[in-house]
């Protein structure tokens, strides 16, 4: 699959491997789903090879956590930055790149900040480091100032028209719904794409935040225990809802009972609730009726 947007970075990349002017250190930042990971995997695959399970590439991501149904991304820790060191130290194959991604960079705890700052800081020979970045508020300056920063952002409509093309996506409907829940995020829209009971779910959640605003406490309080039971589906549901009020704000979503001051209040209440569920070990069911009680 080819890269769809972002095509000034994709191809500013491109031009500095034909110059043999490669950066030691890179960071992409942007929000999930634009291609910050698909495009280093390829630039890591040029500079090393294509080969499977290629040894000059190591890939250093979060390990997953699951509890209660609720999936947490954990910390990376010291001892996954020092075993990228070590696969830094070691020569390319003939003499060529090493590489090293660190997906979702911004769950590095400090020690292994620290750690990765020293790598930086003094880089082996040969060596290439790409940090994803969501959040890179929560990255240290030091870091982000001895990488070459990429800023990707969400694909234009004429782009997203093309992945459609290529994914046989012709019905206009369809593709109206993909634009939409995807928010110009290819990867979220192929994802959407192969499978559709994610999107049907997804549309159901548009009716069931609207619906919330007219439920009495009684009924409210009945869906939060009822939430409750499935606390994995949660985190998902919240992250539609506040695309659904996102867009009654923005008035592309027609109700006249909710205001768009009331639609960004219950945003900024979810985006709290999310914290707490996913950084906490907190009461799912009570959470969900303090939020249910802003509708």
């Amino acid at each position: 699959m080819k890269i769809f947007g972002n095509k000034k970075i994709v191809q500013a990349l491109e031009k500095s491997a034909e110059d043999k002017n490669i950066s030691q250190a890179y960071a992409f930042i942007g929000p999930e789903g634009v291609g910050k990971f698909f495009l280093a995997l390829k630039m890591a695959k040029e500079l090393c090879g294509t080969g499977e399970n290629n040894p000059d590439i190591m890939i250093i991501k979060p390990e997953i956590e699951e509890k209660k149904g609720i999936i947490k991304q954990k910390e990376i820790k010291l001892d996954q930055i020092k075993e990228l060191q070590r696969h830094f130290v070691l020569s390319g194959k003939k003499g060529g790149f090493r590489v090293g991604i660190i997906d979702n960079a911004e769950k590095m705890n400090k020690s292994a900040q620290n750690a990765m700052l020293k790598t930086l800081e003094d880089p082996a020979p040969g060596t290439v480091a790409i940090l994803i970045i969501q959040n890179p508020e929560k990255i240290v300056l030091t870091i982000m100032s001895r990488c070459q920063i990429k800023k990707f952002g969400p694909v234009s409509k004429l782009e997203m028209e093309q992945l459609f093309s290529e994914k046989g996506v012709k019905e206009a409907e369809l593709k109206a719904e993909l634009v939409f829940w995807s928010l110009g995020r290819p990867g979220i829209a192929v994802s959407l794409i192969d499978n559709p009971e994610e999107l049907k779910a997804r549309k159901l959640a548009v009716e069931e935040v609207t619906n919330l605003f007219k439920k009495n406490i009684t009924e409210k309080f009945r869906q939060a225990e009822e939430m409750s039971k499935d606390s994995g589906l949660v985190i998902k549901k919240m992250n539609w809802w506040i695309i659904a009020l996102r867009e009654l704000a923005l008035g592309k979503i027609k109700n006249p009972n909710i205001s768009s001051q009331k639609a960004y209040e219950v945003i900024n209440k979810i985006i709290k609730c999310q914290v707490l569920i996913r950084e906490t070990n907190t009461n799912i069911k009570l959470v969900l009726e303090n939020l249910l009680l802003n509708f």
